[in-house]
């Protein structure tokens, strides 16, 4: 009896404890969404909403396809532009897992680290981090961008 009751605090206790671990490296496609203010020649400040869909290379990891919306800001000035933000990835199932960004870089690339602050579901407890480089590849006739960013180094 002692036995079985070792055995099944032991077990209780590994599904317990810790955060799902995996890798979210990979694409995620974007439209950015909402306000450009216009400052001096070739300056702005876009402060709105990069959304759109996750592509993990690990085409067996939860967050592949996942959805993800990344409110944020971009001040470009002189050609060169910091940015800054959050994301929440959303899975098919329903489960969250934030992210922290700031990135830097020459107008129309950004980039730099990234965090996992944590989640819901089988992301609660998430930390960990990456990086980011994104690309704004194109702008239509109301400066909404849209684009890619490629996740590397990035484990949670």
């Amino acid at each position: 009896m002692k036995k079985l009751l070792t055995i099944l605090a032991l077990c209780l206790f590994s599904v317990s404890t810790g955060a799902l671990a995996g890798t979210c490296n990979g694409e995620f496609g974007w439209l950015g969404k909402g306000k450009v203010f216009g400052l001096a020649e070739g300056d702005f400040i876009f402060t709105g909403e990069f959304s759109g869909a996750f592509f993990n290379t690990d085409v067996n990891d939860p967050t592949h396809k996942a959805t993800v919306q990344c409110p944020g800001s971009w001040h470009v000035q002189g050609g060169e532009g910091n940015s800054q933000g959050v994301c929440i990835l959303k899975d098919a199932a329903g489960d969250k897992m934030f992210f922290t960004w700031a990135g830097t870089g020459s107008f129309p690339v950004t980039g730099g680290p990234f965090q996992v602050t944590g989640g819901t579901g089988k992301f609660e407890g998430s930390a960990g981090g990456g990086d980011f480089v994104g690309h704004t590849v194109a702008m239509d006739d109301e400066m909404n961008g849209m684009g890619y960013a490629t996740w590397t180094n990035c484990t949670y």
